[in-house]
């Protein structure tokens, strides 16, 4: 059986800041240049298929960390093994790559390797350490001819002499930093790190300097529940680097520097410091900078009713949310079976209809800031501008509602719409509505995209003949009696019209009859409602009188036999209804009352959520902006 051939390609751009070492199996047949071509016999056999070594020349590093990308129809079958040199301040200066065929896999076919780097000035001339790297070419050769018995030993052998040319650089580097610091007067200029909250699962981020080249930093940290220090070589927190990395901006102004936080599953606090060792700090930061990593950060979306909790049956469950990413919530709601309340629409879920709330203690025992707009408290932690303050008395509303209009962290300071006198430990609430007051309580990001709600639909039966406008019924529950509204403003054809009280109109009502003026032939419902302004929005326009007195019907009859239209006037509970026209049915017949009142509702949201914040926290939907109870 004829060996297998695999073609294999290894591409990388040029740069003449460092120095590319490619060992192979199999010598090149034919190059190209940014391009090498190898052709190989396939075996069952493991295969190392290379070893790539790329190497900065003194005075160079990587700023782009050196990646490797194998393209191929079966990449499943390879494996790539690296190794590299830093300095202690956490440059790159080498970083190879082992390229295996995994054993037990004869396929033949093509692979490509592309690498991907960048290279960058660290202006510490007097580091030179590539001849030494190079010693350990002849190892890697070496590696390439040992049985599969011995390559595991090759290699570790490999790994010892890479650990001693790290310390020889290391030392070459400290050699320099203390000649520069009695030359060099140093700033910093700009300290910059994402101290947002950590993912559970881990995560880099990067920390980025600036300032005066040649400037001689330490940075230093540490994780706080253990005191562990971060290990700038090893990258992680193994306490070998005793937390600190010393480091000299370099050439262009500034050093960038990835830091690798593990995961973790209990809560945890990590502390970043910069130290300027041969000048000073102009960055503005305070320090120590902390970042906080939960293990476990959940968000909850729950229904509440404070005006009607009485009326309906027990609520839904609750959503929770542990990631970002979309969610979809459906809810079905319901008043209590025992009553013969009903719901009507007064408008769909929109952003400011969701908020979180926390309570918070004033701390004023001397009564400092008596009399003031200003009120002391406990912490002022996830707290600022917008937010609603409620209390019990002496809390005062006098002045309107209470809003946070200015924050004082330094003195756990709150200043509020208008003048307080509150007494010491007392129980203040914080609620956060919408997308910004929810960010500024939970630093969780949520765009609410799509929500709506749509009614059940009322019926029931006739329970003995109708003649006239009295309907005798099953059931009356679901049903609603018509509601007026007193027109203040006259209009002329106009859609928007405000009324004296909004008060028990859905959206989906019928407009028929005034007291003054003419409603037009064509059937009118209300279309939107604006509590504030106590406007509503008809779905066709209307020429109508100030002070006019409008009915809306929430119900319209329709049973086999109804003439006309026909709507519900008035509700005697448990027993009948009343028709806005005579009528002639038969008993036992079904009849129908639409579904712009009813006993259920089924509330549908969607939810984006761009980033969950660093505290488990409880979004409500406040059902008594949206949903009438009657």
């Amino acid at each position: 059986m004829p060996l297998k051939t695999l073609q294999a390609r290894i591409n990388v751009k040029q740069d003449k800041n460092h120095d590319i070492d490619i060992i192979s199996r199999s010598p090149q047949t034919s190059i190209g240049k940014n391009d090498f071509s190898y052709l190989f016999g396939v075996t069952k056999d493991l295969q190392q298929l290379f070893i790539i070594s790329l190497t900065a020349k003194p005075g160079y590093y990587y700023f782009s960390t050196p990646t490797v990308l194998i393209n191929s129809l079966s990449k499943n079958k390879y494996s790539v093994e690296e190794s590299e040199v830093r300095l202690d301040n956490g440059f790159l200066i080498s970083k190879t790559f082992y390229i295996n065929k995994k054993q037990g896999t004869e396929d033949g076919g093509s692979i490509d390797l592309n690498f991907n780097y960048s290279t960058e000035k660290h202006g510490l001339k007097n580091i030179d350490v590539g001849s030494k790297i190079k010693e350990i070419k002849y190892l890697q050769e070496e590696l390439l001819k040992t049985s599969v018995d011995s390559f595991e030993a090759k290699f570790k052998e490999i790994k010892l002499r890479e650990e001693l040319v790290k310390k020889e650089a290391v030392k070459q580097e400290k050699k320099y930093y203390l000649s520069e610091q009695k030359t060099t007067l140093g700033a910093i200029d700009t300290v910059q790190i994402n101290s947002n909250n950590l993912k559970k699962e881990g995560e880099f981020r990067n920390l980025y300097i600036s300032g005066i080249p040649k400037t001689v930093f330490s940075v230093i940290v540490k994780r706080d529940s253990d005191g562990a220090g971060y290990n700038f070589n090893s990258r992680d927190f193994s306490g070998g680097g005793g937390g600190k990395l010393t480091g000299t901006i370099h050439s262009v102004g500034y050093l960038n520097q990835e830091l690798n936080f593990p995961s973790t599953d209990s809560n945890e606090t990590y502390s970043v410091e910069i130290l300027t060792l041969n000048g000073k700090d102009n960055s503005g930061k305070k320090y120590p900078i902390k970042i906080n990593q939960f293990s476990t950060v959940e968000l909850t979306f729950a229904l509440s009713s404070a005006a009607n909790s009485g009326s309906y049956d027990t609520l839904p469950g609750s959503y929770t949310a542990q990631a970002s990413g979309p969610i979809s919530i459906l809810w079905n709601v319901s008043l209590a079976s025992g009553n013969d309340n009903s719901f009507t629409v007064i408008k769909n879920p929109d952003s400011s209809d969701w908020f979180v709330t926390k309570n918070i203690n004033t701390d004023d025992p001397s009564d400092l800031l008596a009399g003031t707009s200003e009120i002391k408290l406990d912490n002022v932690i996830k707290l600022g501008t917008g937010l609603q303050v409620t209390g019990s008395s002496p809390f005062s509303t006098s002045g309107g509602t209470q809003f946070i209009t200015g924050v004082d962290s330094s003195r756990s300071v709150i200043k509020v719409t208008s003048t307080q006198d509150l007494n010491d430990n007392q129980a203040l609430t914080f609620s956060g509505y919408g997308t910004r007051g929810i960010k500024t309580m939970t630093n969780s990001a949520i765009n609410f995209k799509r929500a709506s709600i749509v009614l059940g639909e009322t019926g029931t039966t006739i329970d003995s003949a109708v003649s006239g406008t009295t309907v005798h019924v099953t059931s009356t529950k679901g049903i609603k009696a018509a509601v007026t509204g007193t027109v203040n403003g006259a209009v002329t054809k106009a859609t928007k019209i405000i009324l004296d009280s909004v008060a028990n109109l859905g959206v989906g009502m019928f407009l028929t009859a005034t007291s003054s003026g003419t409603l037009t032939a064509i059937e009118t419902q209300i279309a939107y409602i604006d509590v504030a302004s106590k406007t509503i929005v008809l779905s066709n326009s209307q020429t109508l009188p100030n002070d006019a007195t409008l009915t809306f019907n929430a119900c319209k009859i329709d049973a086999a036999g109804i003439s006309g239209g026909a709507y519900v006037s008035a509700v005697s509970a448990g027993a009948n209804v009343t028709s806005t026209s005579s009528q002639t049915l038969e008993s036992g017949i079904v009849v129908s009352f639409g579904a712009v009142s009813s006993k259920t509702a089924t509330i549908s949201a969607d939810l984006d959520l761009t980033s969950i914040g660093d505290l488990s926290s409880t979004i409500t939907l406040q059902l008594d902006n949206i949903l009438n109870v009657h």
